[in-house]
């Protein structure tokens, strides 16, 4: 009679391993879904400092405005944790140091809490406007100019001007952009306007007309502009913004955003970066950290440069209101635990994400195994 119960058993035995092995795996994975950022912008966390040789950027990547949620796309923005480093005292090279026109994922880090994406759409090479993100992805673009590539971990993103975070700055049409972000070869990133204000373009767009203030193939310029800064090279995020279209204010506008920067103000974002890493500094953190520089790299800054944090504490929530470019202010206390909204229709009427982690459903399958397993057992012992 014992014996006849024994591959019965035998398999049971086999049900409880497993049962137990997904439970385990599921409650490991659970502490690493990412928590869903605030909509409102309070759960931006953004802090910045400069030791040394070192400036040191650490951000949550969620927005410190409005961001969509999921009816552009089936994405929105959720937290992460991420620390860059980058040279306080950046150094230039006379070309190309790091190609990102195939380069997914960050690239550099914007004031609002944002990653700075370069124009690869992550589908197919990038060989000009038509295969870029904008042209590809462009209306899922919300309101303030960027979205998200993710609703599982950290993704919140731009590859045009960051409209939300100019206006929250002071943009004008008549003075040269605010600086939006870093890149990480510690030079700054600017909206896409010029010292008059005029929207900036590559030297080599067939359009362009000012043949000054132009830029070079990595969307920077290499000149002094001591009324702006005291580099000697910046980045730009070219093309249209909100002091473009017909709102006040970005907030007021709806999504996608409009306008949407268009074909003459192609790559957007940088493609390449020029800059270096310094001896002595310490280069990390994004998908872009440019390689060590050679001898024959040059100081870019001027002498009256002295290396300080642009925003210390983070900015404050955008709610429609501008700062003080340069009068930093402290960021907002998080929210403690963000809400969690409610999944809405994505394209074609399907739930745009599930809200409950895979691992917590990973969990609770091994729990509903491991229960229905001891319950046979308990039940069929002779």
């Amino acid at each position: 009679q014992a014996q006849s119960h024994t591959p019965k058993k035998n398999t049971l035995n086999y049900l409880m391993i497993l049962a137990i092995t997904v439970t385990v795996l599921g409650c490991l994975a659970l502490p690493s879904f990412a928590a869903t950022c605030a909509v409102d912008g309070s759960s931006y966390e953004y802090s910045e400092t400069v030791s040394g040789s070192i400036r040191t950027v650490t951000f949550n990547v969620c927005p410190n405005h409005y961001f969509d949620m999921g009816q552009l796309n089936p994405n929105y923005a959720v937290s992460g944790a991420e620390t860059y480093k980058m040279p306080s005292s950046p150094m230039l090279e006379s070309s190309i140091t790091k190609d990102v026109s195939g380069q997914g994922g960050s690239v550099g880090v914007l004031f609002n809490g944002a990653y700075l994406f370069s124009p690869f759409a992550g589908k197919v090479a990038l060989t000009g406007y038509s295969s870029s993100a904008t042209a590809l992805e462009g209306d899922t673009f919300e309101k303030c100019g960027c979205h998200s590539s993710s609703s599982s971990s950290a993704g919140y993103h731009c590859h045009i001007p960051p409209s939300c975070l100019l206006a929250q700055l002071g943009e004008t049409t008549t003075d040269h952009s605010p600086q939006v972000g870093w890149a990480p070869d510690g030079f700054p990133v600017y909206g896409p306007r010029g010292p008059s204000g005029a929207l900036i373009k590559l030297c080599s767009e067939s359009t362009n007309s000012d043949t000054t203030y132009c830029l070079d193939e990595c969307s920077g310029l290499e000149m002094e502009l001591p009324e702006v800064d005291d580099f000697k090279y910046r980045y730009y995020i070219t093309g249209e913004d909100w002091l473009d279209g017909s709102n006040s204010k970005p907030l007021d506008g709806s999504d996608p955003i409009n306008p949407l920067s268009t074909e003459p103000y192609y790559p957007f974002t940088p493609k390449c970066y020029r800059g270096c890493c310094p001896s002595g500094a310490t280069c990390s953190g994004t998908r872009a950290d440019p390689p060590s520089c050679s001898g024959s790299a040059t100081a870019g800054t001027t002498s009256s440069y002295a290396a300080a944090a642009k925003w210390p504490s983070g900015l404050p929530v955008y709610d429609g209101t501008s700062v003080s470019s340069g009068s930093p202010s402290p960021s907002p206390s998080p929210s403690p635990t963000p809400p969690t909204p409610t999944p809405t229709p994505g394209p074609g009427g399907t739930s745009s994400s599930s809200q409950v982690p895979a691992s917590l459903m990973i969990g609770t399958v091994g729990v509903v195994l491991f229960l229905g397993v001891s319950y046979t057992r308990l039940n069929d012992e002779p």
